[in-house]
Formats: C-alpha cells, structure tokens, sequence
C-alpha cells in the first residue's frame, strides 16, 4: 500500500487532505465506513426523541405522528442509499433510538406491545425497511430511465467497469433484469 500524499490544486488552490467532510448533510469519510455520520444522525435523532417524550402526555398521537415523520424519519431517510449498508455496528445505535421513538408512540397504556408491533400498528418502517424502500424506487428510476442524465452516465460506466473487473456473468444478471423490467414497463 503507498502511504506517499499527492497534492491537489485546484485552480491555483491547493485542496487539504481530512478524514472525513460533510456535503449535503451527509458526513462522508475518508475509508466510507459511515460512523461518523451515523453518530451525529444517533445524537440529532436522540434529542427528537427526547421532545417527543416531553410533549407526549400534551399532544393527541396525531400530532406525535407528525412529530416523528418530520423530525425524526426525515433524517433517518435523508441520504440513506449512500449510509445505509454500513457496518451494523454503526446502525444499530440509530435503530435502537428509532426503537424509542416507536415506544413513544405506543397508545397500549401498559406498554406490552413488542416494538414490531408498534411499527406495523403505526404503520411506520423500520430502518432497514426503509433502505430497502428507497433502494427499490432508485433501482426502478434507473431502470425506468427516470434519473438524471448524468447520473445514468456515470452508472452506466461502473456497470462497464464491473464488466471489466469482475464475473461476467453478474454483469450479464444486472444488464438481463434492467431489459426484463424496461419491458414489463412498456
């Protein structure tokens, strides 16, 4: 492994090596393991937690609903196709503060249900689920044509170099489903 730093300018401007730097709100390290990211979202996520908790015996369940949705699931889905294979490590502080939140809203006054359960009662998905969802609906805008040009070049060309680099036949599998789906779709 070569440990030799390369210098990078940029218009006369030399660009500093970090560890880790955040673009769009999303914490993007250096080795993309994630846990940066995902300790911040932890803490961010933690403190809307804590206010659902505090208002929760003045507000109807309607209003925690909303509360969490636009506090807290915003933030658990915002960027998670880039964050969402980390390490489990990394995510399950984040599930186990959404598993919080879900008690929150529990309306069993003896608080008995199972946290799954809560989840399909309130008809709320799970961290997993949700990068799974959001997977799905980028897969079938691709496969649908329905990203931006740009980024359809830029796919195409790491799925050349997957062609290049690794088993042909995996390529062969991803290139068959995306004409299978283009044709269902016509």
């Amino acid at each position: 492994m070569c440990t030799e730093s390369f210098i990078i300018n940029v218009n006369s401007n030399r660009i500093e090596k970090t560890l880790s730097y955040k673009y769009l709100g999303v914490i993007v390290e250096e080795k993309l393991t994630w846990q940066e990211h995902c300790k911040q979202l932890c803490c961010t996520i933690c403190k809307y937690v804590g206010a659902m908790y505090k208002v929760k015996h003045y507000v109807n369940i309607q209003a925690l609903r909303i509360l969490y949705h636009s506090s807290i699931n915003s933030r658990a889905q915002y960027g998670i196709i880039a964050w969402g294979r980390a390490a489990s490590c990394h995510l399950q502080p984040i599930s186990v503060v959404l598993n919080s939140a879900m008690r929150c809203l529990d309306t069993d006054a003896l608080l008995t249900n199972k946290v799954t359960t809560i989840y399909k009662m309130q008809k709320i998905l799970q961290l997993k689920d949700i990068y799974n969802l959001e997977v799905s609906k980028f897969k079938y805008k691709y496969s649908t044509s329905q990203l931006p040009a740009t980024l359809t070049i830029i796919l195409n060309s790491l799925l050349m170099f997957i062609y290049i680099t690794q088993d042909k036949s995996k390529l062969d599998n991803l290139l068959y489903q995306k004409h299978v789906q283009s044709q269902v779709l016509k």
